[in-house]
């Protein structure tokens, strides 16, 4: 299970609900389930931004937002989602 923190209506983070047990007061937190491709899609943002931080590129044809990667790609993270949310099930 993940919680969607919102500010204003805009979605700021998504977080396992064991890493957000006292939310801050201005922050809207509503339990949702995710899909594979809203966790791959995130995955893949997170992981870019991550990338920079610690100093490293990633492949070029991988710096894109999620729709625009390569299909391959795009499937073999949303399969390996899949996989990882159904462990808890």
């Amino acid at each position: 299970m993940w919680l969607k923190r919102t500010w204003g209506g805009i979605i700021q983070q998504w977080v396992p609900v064991t890493e957000c047990p006292n939310c801050h007061a201005k922050t809207e937190v509503e339990k949702v389930e995710m899909t594979p491709e809203e966790l791959a899609s995130l995955f893949h943002a997170y992981y870019e931004e991550e990338a920079v931080k610690h100093g490293w590129k990633t492949q070029e044809e991988t710096r894109v937002p999620f729709d625009s990667l390569p299909e391959r790609n795009r499937d073999t993270m949303i399969s390996t989602c899949k996989r990882i949310l159904e462990v808890k099930k």
